[in-house]
């Protein structure tokens, strides 16, 4: 009887610490896009590509990314980021702008970029430089 007891027991405390620390692990930081429980440059450098339409963000992710909670992702978002990595403010001066409802899925990487830009060239690409002739302009 006692030992049906204590294995009772113990898968009721298994049980209770597996619920307890699937909630921490799916508890998202505020900010934090890049899924690295911190707040740093990277995740400004995702806001900033949102806002200039080359990389979208998740459902969850714009949420979690509207820092200054105006409903919209934008450079003012990565600016309060910044200036949270550079500890200049606390994420708890934000947290009052943070969604009810914490993020239900937590997507592996940052989505793919929307557009694909030409590579710039700085120059004739057979490396000559040009010159002028200024004979040719009298």
């Amino acid at each position: 009887m006692k030992k049906t007891k204590l294995i009772g027991t113990v898968s009721v405390f298994l049980a209770m610490v597996f619920a307890v620390s699937a909630v921490f692990v799916s508890a998202a930081l505020f900010g934090d896009v890049t899924h690295d429980n911190k707040i740093n440059s990277q995740d400004a450098r995702v806001v900033l590509r949102h806002a200039a339409k080359l990389e979208l963000l998740s459902e969850d992710d714009l949420k979690q990314a509207d820092l200054d909670g105006s409903g919209k992702v934008n450079s003012a978002d990565a600016r309060i980021m910044l200036r949270i990595a550079a500890k200049l403010d606390k994420i708890e001066d934000y947290t009052q702008n943070q969604p009810t409802e914490p993020p239900t899925t937590v997507p592996p990487t940052t989505a793919a970029p929307t557009t694909t830009q030409p590579p710039v060239v700085f120059g004739p690409e057979n490396g000559d430089v040009p010159t002028l002739d200024i004979g040719a302009l009298s």
